[in-house]
């Protein structure tokens, strides 16, 4: 089962479409994404620390080995170099981690990372590689870990599960 969603509160319409364009590329491009959902962050592309974004990913086969990744959507004007977001993955079991990644925006001479369209870039970054996922729900939780503050420009942030050929 593939399940790809969009929540919003408000979009314009060339937002949208861009949105639509983007899910049904995903789709189309890889058929073991067993999860890709994305939610969108909040009025003026800021991301708030407050805005704390859930996942809930239902893992069928323990047996399978998985590759999780975190998508990333921001504006051209991105000032850093990386965005830093931490990730709390609660198992079905109620194990709990988190950790903290700096999501690579910007490579060494200081051009933007991802695949461009217009000044909107969208990122995969990978953070769990080939592991072994218990069977039952999984909570993620994801928020930037850039102080108290705002993250901006990011316009949203997603989680995908993918499951490797056996």
């Amino acid at each position: 089962m593939i399940k790809t969603e969009i929540k919003s509160k408000k979009m314009s319409s060339k937002l949208s479409a861009i949105f639509f364009v983007f899910a049904i590329g995903i789709m189309g491009c890889n058929p073991n994404r067993i999860y890709n959902e994305h939610f969108e962050t909040g009025e003026g592309l800021q991301w708030l620390k407050a805005d704390k974004k859930t996942f809930n990913v239902n893992i069928e086969d323990a047996s399978q080995k998985y590759n999780v990744y975190i998508t990333f959507r921001y504006a051209t004007g991105f000032a850093k170099t990386d965005a830093p977001v931490s990730l709390s993955q609660k198992t079905p079991s109620g194990e709990l981690y988190t950790n903290d990644y700096a999501l690579r925006i910007r490579d060494d001479k200081g051009d933007y990372i991802g695949e461009p369209g217009y000044d909107i870039w969208d990122s995969e970054h990978m953070i769990l590689a080939e592991v072994k996922l218990e069977a039952g729900t999984h909570q993620f939780v994801l928020e930037h870990n850039n102080g108290n503050g705002t993250l901006f420009p990011v316009l949203d942030v997603g989680l995908i599960v993918e499951k490797l050929e056996k």
